[in-house]
């Protein structure tokens, strides 16, 4: 099954008013294939993130 997902590298520039090379994170969308379930896993981690996170939320007010 193909998917586009946006995925994220590290890429060395040069930057310009330093003259100087730098790793920059860029976020490109990339055609994947995976199979339905792989990509139910995935929502499923993310999920989890997503809950925990608002629980620390609401645990800090």
């Amino acid at each position: 099954m193909a998917v586009k997902q946006w995925k994220h590298s590290k890429e060395l520039i040069k930057d310009i008013k330093t003259k100087q090379d730098r790793y920059a994170t860029k976020y490109k969308k990339e055609i994947c294939n995976s199979k339905p379930r792989d990509l139910v896993m995935q929502l499923e981690e993310s999920d989890l993130i997503i809950i925990n996170e608002s629980l620390n939320v609401v645990f800090k007010l």
